[in-house]
C-alpha cells in the first residue's frame, strides 16, 4: 500500500522533474478514486459543471469534484492551452491509456524511491 510519505515524494519529483501532466493524474486519482481507465471522462467541461459521469458496465456514477482539484486542473489547463475535451492525452491525442500510466507511475515512483511493489494503479 502506498504511504501518504510516499505519495508526497512521488509528487514531489513529478513536479520537479516536469512531469505536470503525471503529477495532475496521480492527484486526480488520489483525490477522487477513479480508475485510470475513468482519466477519460475528466474534460474541460466536467471542470466546470463541478463533477464527472463515469459509465461502466451500464451503470452511470456521478463522481462529484474537490474544489481544490478543480481549481488546480484549470490552471494545468490553461498552461498546457487546453481549452476543450479530454485534459490528460496520450502521444497519440487520445485518452491517455491505462499501460501509459501505469509505466510512468512505476518510473516516476522508482525514481523517488519508492518501492515498486507499492505503485500500481489502485494505489492512489
Amino acid at each position: 500500500m502506498l504511504s501518504a510519505k510516499d505519495y508526497r515524494r512521488m509528487l514531489e519529483y513529478a513536479r520537479e522533474s516536469g512531469r505536470m501532466k503525471y503529477y495532475y493524474i496521480m492527484k486526480t486519482l488520489a483525490q477522487t478514486g477513479i480508475r485510470i481507465s475513468e482519466l477519460r471522462y475528466f474534460t474541460v467541461e466536467a471542470l466546470t459543471v463541478r463533477k464527472i459521469q463515469v459509465n461502466s458496465k451500464g451503470k452511470i456514477r456521478e463522481i462529484y469534484l474537490p474544489k481544490g482539484l478543480i481549481q488546480e486542473l484549470k490552471e494545468y489547463c490553461m498552461e498546457e492551452r487546453i481549452t476543450g475535451g479530454v485534459i490528460f492525452l496520450g502521444n497519440t491525442q487520445k485518452p491517455i491509456g491505462r499501460a501509459s500510466v501505469y509505466k510512468m507511475l512505476s518510473r516516476i515512483g522508482e525514481s523517488a524511491g519508492v518501492s515498486r511493489e507499492k505503485v500500481y494503479p489502485h494505489s492512489f
